[in-house]
């Protein structure tokens, strides 16, 4: 970081005069550990920093969930404000001033926390604000931890008044506040709980309708000045008095500390919570006030808490054991080059990586630990205001996902910890539905107890029949619900809380829970064969048992199904043949109707008995294959987005109305064509069952490819076929056969599917000039009216459009070329107008200038922002694994020059180089101060990306495989001699646990041909292993997996 406002220090982003540089916006992890209730809060670099938190969504904010654009506006009146009166002058640290004579102001972020810090010379004082999540406790809270320094010569006399203007009441909502604040207020009720901890909640529910529900949840204020409670002020008006704009503490100003003994009155008002006392402070001296804000369930639950916040110590020990938490689950990854920018990404990285997918742990289960998923969410904040999120408020927190997010930011999670093992991959496979789509939502998994006497015996013999213990566990429950009611409610049991969890899991069985949600996106399929590859890297020796043994794979069960073409070619307002409202969402006939299930609802494929369809994993990817290769577009390139929606790029969403189809998941097909063809070489042994209506589909195929050699009849016959094949399974009931394919039937269909998809990605290389073209869409030639009143219509014929290149087709086609092709590819990519030369930026496409409006809202966006044509972080980084996967070291390293975001000019970037952004503005952005600055801040897809090219760049691409029937362990990382530092050493943290260090004394790139391991040393705590050359055998190799050696030193020549 050249320029001198932008540091790095001691792991942390440092930012001088943050107010007054680019804008950004970010958020604390809300990570309160497994015991603790975690808490939302976002924060910009202008005023105090913090602009919003809340509990479990933006539905439930303590403090307003503000838009950035909003934010900007309020957070110099809104929230946290500091007024400091010495003498009869009243000093606002942080707020906005001309004059900056001896005014220095400075951001420090860490992964835990961060921090704000103002030192006014002319107003003799320094202060620092730190703001941090409150971890175990069974309170979720925002920490605030406020130093105030005498920077006079002499001693000085100082009132503070510190705090913020604004805690909502528990039980309004963000809308309810923003459309309705001024009537909700009279709902409002605020008391102190004894008489030093400050509460507000609404009375009761504010729904006009006949059943009132009361709350005993509420919002709180708690604070201490130099280890001294203090009872705050929630009467904003006695602070500001007549100024409601809130720009100036009248009050404050006048009366000082003598606020404190003046009455509060609550009624029909929002509270504030501000600390106001006196201090006098020597030279050099300093007064520390610590406040905790947050959520309790009841008063009595605060009251029961209030002595531990005022024990000594209590809220270092918090901030402190924050930390801990944060950097225990990255050191994980922890990482050592010659860039502490890189290694520090690395684990910025893993941590947003985890915020999204999860992070994975093991629950005993009666004495077999189990797979449960911790400290996920939707990615919805500041920028990305149009997301809802969910963060459940509860002991092993985990909260709501997108189907295609969760699973690639699970990609690696058995890399790092083995024991997932094969988990993820069931649960994602198994949402597969036998219609080839998915649910689109990913919640929580729960646990049930199927036998009722069960859950009484167990209530009776360890919580002495507690009725709203019982009610829990007889119903569908997770951990946290279990053991959070315990903690609140605190009646007795005869064993320790936990394990009356472990005892009650040990009787229950693991439920996933997804539901349909908002769609059926093309490309969610593509992503589940990167968790099989990954499980592949780490346990070679039993991916036969995965593919062909387990029999345990379900098809998920949706009664959305999509519409045969007959119903969803219609006419538009133009006049013009479209394809509109493909799923049968909503109508009076529509599947969910009729069977009278709703589409939300988890459930699972039967036969005609109701008996669950179970099938091994490698029938699945067959049956995948088979219904995607059905769903070709007319000319038999594309896959076509024939259920309203589109693929990764979600603003490309108006191609699904006009016929559009993408190469991108052709080319998948063709990969996952090619797994299954090299892992099956015995079809008698390895079975491969279709149900009897996909064994039907596919000799229907299979007919078609040999009876028409036009694309449109073929297109024709193929796409009735899967209709027909739709509507026998819509109901969610099959046949309940399952038909095992023969050595014959297998190889005529893997050998017709492949010279198919092999002449479609020819021809559509050679249409796109020698790089495949991402999208087509397709304008009908001629049609003719079917159903007049509902304008449907049957189309004749049809004309290709192609779009401009997308970076997408590219870098998935990196996932299956050879290096040569890899290399033609990568060198006219930097020709194209997908290559930004001046930033040295890949950009998600080129111009779109000349396209229709039609193809979605990403028309409508402005050129270098958001997904059109702007660095969208995460597919440039999927085109740079691309590069590392097909071998294409140097042009992977130049392009990580300029594209990995630590590398990037931090001042140009405009936010913390170690953190990702959904995406970078640029040069083509008719805005020239933002060219460069990155936009929406983290949980993007971009950071599994980065753990996967960390993975292979510190071990190699496959750090585990099998040789002649040995487990082999042979790590080859993948990194240029600058990376080593000068000690000629890069170690890395493998399997989660195992210092890996490599020694490179002649400095070479160690993906160079010459250079190879000299030796290889293992050491455990009692034990040094040497091994000669550059492999690890059998049992040590097992050794290694399982973590039984602490490190291993690797010395290359």
């Amino acid at each position: 970081m050249p320029n001198s406002d932008y540091t790095f220090v001691d792991g942390k982003f440092v930012l001088n005069d943050y107010d007054t540089k680019k804008m950004f916006y970010s958020f604390l992890p809300g990570i309160a550990g497994i015991y603790g209730i975690p808490i939302w809060s976002f924060y910009l670099n202008r005023g105090q920093g913090l602009s919003s938190f809340g509990i479990k969504s933006k539905g439930s904010p303590i403090m307003e969930f503000l838009p950035a654009i909003i934010a900007n506006e309020k957070i110099n009146t809104q929230g946290f404000r500091t007024f400091l009166k010495i003498g009869n002058e009243v000093f606002e640290p942080f707020a906005v001033v001309e004059d900056r004579k001896g005014l220095t102001r400075q951001m420090s972020v860490s992964r835990s926390s961060f921090s704000v810090l103002e030192k006014n010379e002319i107003g003799g004082y320094e202060i620092e604000v730190t703001y941090c999540v409150l971890p175990m406790e069974s309170v979720g809270g925002l920490i605030r931890n406020v130093r105030i320094k005498n920077l006079r010569q002499a001693d000085v006399k100082m009132e503070v008044c510190d705090g913020t203007t604004m805690i909502l009441p528990y039980g309004m909502t963000n809308m309810e506040y923003e459309t309705s604040g001024n009537l909700l207020r009279s709902w409002a009720e605020t008391s102190f709980v004894d008489d030093k901890i400050l509460f507000t909640k609404q009375r009761a529910s504010t729904i006009d309708g006949s059943e009132i529900t009361l709350f005993d949840q509420g919002n709180f204020y708690y604070s201490e000045a130099d280890g001294k409670t203090i009872k705050p002020i929630g009467d904003i008006d006695l602070v500001f008095g007549y100024d409601k704009s809130l720009k100036i503490p009248f009050g404050f100003k006048k009366h000082g500390v003598g606020l404190t003994i003046q009455p509060q009155i609550f009624a029909n008002k929002i509270s504030c919570g501000f600390t106001v006392y006196r201090v006098e402070l020597q030279s050099g001296g300093e007064s520390v006030i610590n406040t905790l804000i947050g959520n309790a369930s009841s008063s009595v639950v605060l009251a029961q808490k209030a002595k531990d916040f005022s024990a000594l110590q209590y809220f270092e020990k918090k901030i402190a054991e924050s930390a801990t938490i944060i950097d225990t689950l990255t050191d994980e990854v922890k990482t050592h080059t010659a860039f502490e920018v890189f290694d520090a990404y690395i684990e910025n990285s893993y941590l947003d990586n985890m915020l999204r997918g999860g992070y994975p742990i093991l629950l005993d289960k009666g004495g077999k630990d189990f797979v449960y998923y911790i400290y996920s969410r939707k990615h919805g904040d500041m920028e990305r205001d149009y997301n809802w999120f969910d963060i459940s408020p509860e002991f092993f927190s985990q909260g709501e996902g997108n189907y295609r997010d969760v699973n690639q930011n699970r990609r690696s999670d058995v890399l790092i910890n083995p024991f997932v093992k094969d988990f993820n991959i069931k649960l994602f496979l198994s949402l597969i539905q036998a219609d080839g789509y998915n649910p689109h939502n990913i919640r929580s998994t729960t646990f049930e107890i199927a036998d009722k006497s069960t859950v009484k015996k167990i209530a009776a013999e360890y919580a002495g029949n507690d009725t709203e213990f019982v009610k829990i566990i007889s119903n569908r429950f997770t951990p946290g619900s279990v053991i959070n009611y315990l903690y609140r409610s605190g009646i007795e049991t005869t064993v320790p809380y936990k394990k009356l969890l472990g005892i009650v899991l040990s009787e229950a069985e693991q439920h996933i829970e997804s539901s349909f949600k908002e769609g059926y996106w093309v490309d969610h399929w593509t992503y589940n064969l990167d968790l099989i590859e990954s499980y592949e890297k780490v346990y070679p020796d039993r991916i036969n048992d995965l593919l062909f043994t387990d029999f345990g794979y379900r098809y998920f069960y949706s009664p959305v199904y999509v519409r045969p073409r007959a119903e969803k070619y219609v006419l538009n307002n133009a006049g013009v043949p479209h394809q509109y409202k493909a799923l049968d969402i909503d109508d009076n006939d529509s599947v969910a109707n009729k069977i009278g299930t709703n589409r939300n609802a988890t459930s699972w494929l039967c036969d005609s008995n109701g008996k669950k369809i179970s099938v091994n994993l490698i029938s699945k990817l067959f049956s995948l294959l088979l219904i995607k290769f059905a769903t070709m577009d007319c000319d038999g390139l594309g896959i076509e987005m024939e259920a309203d929606r589109v693929g990764w790029n979600d603003a490309m969403n108006g191609l699904a109305g006009i016929f559009g189809s993408g190469m991108s998941e052709t080319i998948e097909l063709y990969r996952l064509l090619t797994y299954i063809a090299e892992k099956v070489d015995n079809v008698d042994t390895q079975k491969i069952l279709l149900l009897r209506e996909q064994y039907v589909l596919l000799q229907k195929v299979l007919a078609a490819l040999k009876a028409f050699h036009n694309e449109a009849e073929y297109w024709d016959a193929v796409s009735v076929a899967r209709e027909e094949y739709r509507k026998k399974i819509a109901l969610g009931k099959c046949n309940g056969e399952l038909v095992a394919l023969t050595r014959e039937e297998f190889e005529q269909a893997i050998t017709a599917i492949k010279a198919k998809l092999t002449d479609s990605m020819r021809r559509a290389k050679e249409i796109g000039g020698g790089l495949y073209p991402t999208y087509f869409y397709y304008e009908p030639k001629s049609y003719s009216l079917t159903d007049n009143a509902n304008k449907r219509v049957k189309v004749d014929g049809f004309k290709r459009k192609v779009l401009p290149l997308f970076l997408e087709a590219l870098a998935r086609n990196l996932k299956v070329a050879s290096e040569e092709e890899g290399r033609e590819q990568y060198a006219a990519v930097k020709k194209s107008d997908l290559y930004d030369a001046n930033l040295g930026l890949y950009k998600t496409c080129e111009s779109l200038e000349n396209e229709s409006f039609e193809i979605g809202r990403i028309k409508q966006f402005t050129p270098g922002h958001l997904e059109r044509e702007a660095c969208f972080l995460h597919m440039t980084y999927k085109y740079l694994l691309g590069l590392l996967c097909a071998g294409l070291y140097e042009e992977f390293f130049e392009a990580v020059s300029t594209n990995f975001v630590p590398f990037m000019k931090a001042e140009v970037y405009g936010r913390s180089v170690l953190e990702n952004s959904s995406f970078i503005a640029t040069s083509n952005n008719p805005d020239p101060n933002v060219v460069g600055q990155g936009f929406y801040a983290r949980l993007t897809g971009a950071n599994a990306e980065v753990i996967s090219m960390w993975h292979i760049m510190m071990f190699g691409k496959r750090p585990f495989y099998v040789e002649n029937g040995n487990l082999i362990c042979r790590l080859k990382p993948v990194l240029k001699a600058e990376f080593f530092d000068r000690n000629n050493e890069v170690s890395s943290t493998f399997l989660g646990k195992t210092q890996v260090t490599y020694v490179n004394a002649q400095r070479k790139n160690t993906y160079d041909g010459d250079c190879s391991v000299e030796k290889i040393e293992l050491y455990a705590k009692d034990n040094k292993r040497i091994i000669n050359g550059d492999k690890i055998f059998g049992e040590e190799a097992e050794k290694v997996r399982n973590n039984e050696y602490d490190s291993i030193k690797i010395y290359l020549r």
